[in-house]
């Protein structure tokens, strides 16, 4: 637990050193760890879905599906595995699909 480390060798050294140099050298915090999501584009996917999503889903901070209009069990699959399944009618168009996608990710990074 390094913040927890920092702060009480921090206050170690200001019991010894004194305030005004331990105002000198303060903790660092960690840097904040990234948050990474996935997004998919999906239609009736179903027989598919399991083996895609299982093998990688603990590597995601966050996993969305967009579901352009599946009528085999897609969306409750994606659900089942901890994927957000967001609705968007197919329109011809990948790109509005993957910004569709895009706009839901939850993460610093998106792999789609």
């Amino acid at each position: 637990d390094a913040p927890k480390l920092l702060a009480e060798n921090h206050a170690k050294f200001r019991a010894k050193w004194g305030d005004q140099e331990a105002d000198r050298y303060r903790a660092v915090e960690p840097p904040r760890r990234m948050r990474v999501a996935l997004t998919m584009i999906v239609k009736d996917e179903a027989p598919n879905l399991r083996d895609c999503l299982s093998p990688v889903r603990d590597l995601f901070d966050d996993i969305v599906v967009v579901d352009t209009g599946s009528t085999d069990g897609t969306p409750r699959i994606a659900e089942e595995l901890g994927a957000r399944v967001v609705s968007f009618p197919w329109v011809d168009d990948f790109a509005a699909a993957r910004n569709a996608a895009l706009e839901h990710a939850r993460g610093d990074y998106a792999f789609w």
